[in-house]
């Protein structure tokens, strides 16, 4: 018979797991998202700075989304991070 001490820690350890099986998932999503707009733009632009590459790096998954948005149509990469277009 398990005591309620233990039923409680093998909860929490299960919802640890599923929370981080969670992170991850979205870590490697954003990570994919990122991943597809650097081809994008390097393929567009030609390599990319560093300054580009850290914008990227730092830059949570909607704003990849956004800028992977505008960097289809953008004539530079200054369109695609400027925060003043749609």
């Amino acid at each position: 018979m398990t005591t309620l001490l233990q039923r409680l820690f093998a909860e929490g350890k299960a919802e640890g797991r599923a929370e981080g099986v969670q992170v991850g998932e979205a870590n490697g999503l954003r990570k994919g998202k990122a991943d597809s707009l650097l081809v994008m733009l390097e393929q567009k632009f030609g390599p990319l700075p560093a300054e580009m590459l850290e914008k990227i790096e730092d830059a949570d998954i909607a704003t990849i989304e956004i800028w992977f948005r505008r960097g289809v149509l953008a004539a530079s990469l200054d369109e695609v991070t400027d925060p003043h277009r749609a």
